[in-house]
């Protein structure tokens, strides 16, 4: 509880200031004064108020219309509001309180000690309100991220350019529009609950089968080559495939990415037949005298892919110099009579030309030197090839290259390249925002990251490093990092072997990516499945799968265990005087009272049923079980809720105890049915009280001894 917590008291009775004052001492808070109703409707937005204490003898403005103007102004609907009543008042006031909001009462003679108690409890819980308002405000900020995230995903996936699909057991279930346009189709509902095994022609289909055979079996991703998609109008598309196995709501699906090469098969076609056909076919073959101006004396006929015929140069009418591009006119000149200087006897280059149409085409010009007797030159064989696409294509894969080194260095992932003996290659800048070390640290190091992982994690590092350097390859994994400034962050790791042409071993190409959000995300949702979502404590689920396993380890320890059964006595008839929301304020105080005599590890206070507790004790004997039990009766007693109905007053519980050290074929239910029993027990012999059962229950479980 903070100290700037405030309880607004609204009163002129100088014997309850002096009660009230004496009952806050050694609480963490402090009283605000109003000395009318109306001071404390103005009084409420000026400081935080955990509190509300009307005494019910104001003047003017009387005690239940305040407490009815305060439950109308904005942000205070649910301050609990405490009627101090005077000497007189009866049930109608008490009735004309709850009518106007309030949610207990202070009666004469005012007691410092219950007073405070009661103090305590109110502004305990609007702490715990506080605490719980801004847990669901960064849920939500959370819940936000999380969305933006999974939008970027998919708009990065719906812009990618190449094809991207994912089908569960052999039906489509997501594609992108790129892959939609490699299909030729126009709409998913076109292709939904297709096998895209069947978009391939037969030949392809067992190779396809296999890889995904292998894939759902040892997960890892696989490439597949010279393959050929069957697009919608009957063409073909030669594709290559890249395969790995994703989760798709917690379905193992299929994940491929298909890239359309083509163009690119085309480009390697053409580049065989000017090998095969190097003279007959598209390589243009000339001869020219080493004279000015290059006087040509042979060209070949296929020069009528530039739109020429051999007589406009070998007549002299076209020089050779005329066709080459005017900007590369004077670079290329340079270039040939260098190397004539250098007196190499052959050399290559690369420049534009002039078709006769005007268009302009790369060529690769090849040119031998014949030297005469003389030893110079006198004249020039050589050849000439239309090499547009392989440059373009160049251009292409120069930009797509560049596009991938922005791509990884404005990434946030951490990504890097390992080699063999350990030395990195490359390290992406993202490493700074997520390890707080700059690149050039990393090159500095022989095990740039090993002294990252936190040590809890290590084994599991070492582990998955080995087997990536051994080029086995390895899956992805999840473990922490402990940061330049000392912060744990979660990352996900996946990494891939690289190898050379000849299969040699070149070192890892790695991808760490923070998911310490989504870690956090994941543990608060396990916390709010295994927790009650009334009081707090755990749940019946959670209550069953702990006494599992603590029976288990009891059995094979030979230890003892023990169960308390807890039942707030006629509850059913304070809810039905008091109303519901009393009575799940009550069960949140009972849960909150009794969770603080279960305090050793791994012991457990759940909520079992309704207004029914069960506690787990470990390696407890059956007195200390006995006095644990005495000790939470008498701490709820402690609380002095009033309870009309109740025999004793006030709130009392009733608790039935079981203490086992399990045999070979007992289960764990027999525990529950001895504490039930007992438990039973306890409210047939007139409640508030403890009790043991003395009956062997079914089964091989030893009875423990009861003192």
């Amino acid at each position: 509880m903070k100290p700037s917590k405030c309880i607004l008291l609204v009163s002129l009775q100088p014997e309850s200031l002096a009660v009230l004052e004496e009952a806050i001492q050694d609480l963490p808070t402090r009283f605000i004064m109003a000395a009318s109703g109306q001071e404390a409707l103005a009084r409420l937005h000026e400081e935080d108020i955990a509190l509300v204490l009307l005494d019910s003898r104001l003047p003017t403005l009387d005690a239940f219309e305040t407490a009815r103007l305060i439950q109308t102004r904005r942000g205070a609907d649910s301050l609990p509001i405490l009627f101090i009543l005077a000497d007189g008042c009866g049930q109608k006031e008490i009735e004309q309180g709850y009518e106007a909001g309030g949610v207990d009462f202070i009666s004469p003679p005012l007691h410092p000690r219950m007073v405070r108690n009661k103090l305590k409890l109110f502004c305990d819980l609007h702490q715990q309100r506080q605490g719980l308002e801004e847990e669901i405000r960064r849920r939500q900020e959370a819940e936000a991220t999380l969305e933006e995230n999974e939008f970027k995903y998919r708009m990065l996936v719906e812009l990618s350019p190449l094809g991207l699909f994912a089908q569960v057991q052999g039906e489509i279930v997501q594609v992108n529009t790129a892959f939609l346009t490699l299909l030729g189709v126009d709409s998913r509902e076109a292709i939904q609950r297709t096998d895209f095994q069947n978009m391939l022609p037969p030949d392809c289909r067992e190779r396809f089968e296999n890889v995904v055979n292998k894939l759902l079996n040892q997960p890892g991703p696989e490439d597949l080559k010279d393959m050929r998609l069957l697009r919608r109008d009957g063409s073909v598309l030669d594709i290559e495939l890249n395969l790995r196995p994703v989760m798709i709501e917690h379905r193992l699906a299929i994940q491929g990415i298909v890239q359309d090469v083509t163009e690119k098969k085309r480009s390697e076609a053409a580049q065989l037949r000017e090998r095969t056909l190097f003279v007959g076919g598209p390589v243009i073959v000339y001869r020219a005298r080493a004279e000015e101006g290059l006087p040509v004396e042979y060209v070949s006929q296929n020069i009528a892919q530039f739109g020429y015929r051999p007589e406009d140069f070998t007549s002299g009418r076209i020089p050779l110099i005329e066709i080459v591009h005017p900007e590369d006119r004077d670079r290329a000149t340079r270039e040939f009579l260098a190397h004539l200087n250098e007196g190499k006897t052959s050399f290559e280059q690369d420049f534009r030309i002039l078709k006769a149409d005007g268009e302009t085409r790369w060529v690769y010009y090849f040119t031998v030197v014949v030297r005469g007797e003389s030893g110079g030159p006198a004249h020039f064989d050589g050849y000439l090839v239309d090499i547009t696409e392989r440059e373009k294509t160049a251009q292409a894969l120069e930009e797509s290259e560049e596009r991938y080194r922005t791509l990884i260095e404005f990434s946030s992932d951490f990504i890097y390249w390992q080699q063999a003996d350990g030395r990195m290659k490359y390290v992406s800048p993202a490493c700074a925002e997520l390890t707080g070390y700059p690149p050039e640290a990393f090159f500095e190091r022989s095990a740039p990251l090993d002294d990252l992982v936190h040590p809890d994690d290590q084994h599991l590092w070492r582990g998955h490093r080995e087997a990536a350097f051994l080029g086995k390859g390895a899956l992805p994994i999840d473990f922490r990092i402990v940061t330049r400034s000392g912060q744990v962050r979660w990352v996900n790791h996946t990494c891939r072997p690289v190898y050379d042409a000849q299969g040699v071993f070149q070192g890892i190409r790695a991808s760490d990516r923070d998911i310490t959000q989504l870690k956090e995300m994941e543990e608060a949702l396990r916390r709010m499945t295994l927790t009650d979502g009334l009081t707090g404590v755990a749940n019946r689920r959670f209550f069953d799968d702990e006494l599992k396993k603590e029976w288990q380890r009891a059995k094979r320890y030979s230890l003892p265990i023990s169960l308390i059964m807890i039942d707030i006595d006629l509850f059913k008839s304070f809810n039905d005087f008091y109303g519901h929301q009393q009575g799940d304020l009550c069960l949140k105080i009972v849960a909150g009272k009794l969770q603080e005599s279960v305090r050793r590890p791994r012991e457990l206070l759940a909520r079992y049923g309704g207004e029914e507790f069960a506690a787990i004790l470990l390696q407890t004997s059956p007195e200390d079980s006995i006095r644990v039990a005495e000790r939470m009766r008498l701490e709820i007693e402690s609380l002095a809720i009033r309870h009309p109905h109740s025999p004793a007053g006030r709130l009392t519980i009733s608790l039935g105890v079981a203490t086992l050290v399990p045999g070979t074929n007992a289960s764990p239910s027999s525990l529950v049915d001895r504490a039930d029993e007992a438990l039973y027990l306890a409210k047939s012999r007139g409640r508030n009280r403890v009790e043991v059962t003395q009956s062997r229950p079914q089964g091989s479980a030893q009875k423990a001894e009861v003192g």
